[in-house]
């Protein structure tokens, strides 16, 4: 649903897309600098330029498991680049597209087998992914579009991490038990 009036009045906005299998929670992101476009994940990914009026499929199956599709469970566009779009997958997975949506970089590499909560860049190039579940590392970095990964958990306690932010060179996660922050990049964490 949308609201052009600050939530006085609704209308829907799910032109054309079907009703598909989703988590209880649909994941999709704004584009900041354009704010009609919208991308959603269920277990396929949709994308629309025109505020919901029309929904394009970009990819069906987005994280294939091998007998069925994994969900996206984080979707997000950069603040800094419109055509630079990310999602994660329950299975771990990282989709980077570069192109709007076009095409995607699926990439696992040394990536956990866990939730994806959170897929994000605040810069040209580094990108950060977070997990939330007990057992693994939960804070990732690449910082060549996601062709390779490596681990910047630091002295985290073992929580599930929700999401990530930076804000002015410090690294800021939300997690199960409070906010967490890095100054240098996630070798050491402080509640």
């Amino acid at each position: 649903w949308r609201s052009d009036d600050f939530g006085q009045t609704w209308i829907q906005a799910m032109g054309g897309m079907p009703l598909d299998q989703s988590m209880f929670y649909i994941d999709y992101a704004m584009d900041r600098l354009s704010p009609s476009t919208l991308y959603l994940g269920t277990y396929k990914m949709y994308k629309t330029t025109n505020d919901g009026k029309l929904w394009t499929l970009l990819k069906d199956c987005f994280f294939p498991t091998g007998t069925s599709c994994y969900y996206i469970s984080a979707v997000n566009v950069s603040p800094y680049d419109s055509k630079l779009v990310f999602a994660g997958a329950t299975g771990g997975t990282v989709g980077i597209s570069q192109d709007g949506g076009a095409t995607w970089n699926i990439v696992r590499d040394s990536l956990p087998t866990a939730y994806v909560s959170a897929v994000n860049s605040f810069e040209p190039g580094i990108v950060y992914a977070t997990y939330s579940r007990y057992g693994v590392d939960k804070v990732w970095k690449s910082t060549n579009f996601g062709a390779t990964w490596k681990s910047i958990n630091g002295n985290l306690p073992d929580i599930p991490v929700n999401d990530i932010l930076k804000l002015d060179g410090k690294l800021l996660i939300g997690t199960e038990v409070g906010v967490f922050i890095s100054d240098d990049e996630g070798v050491t964490w402080q509640r």
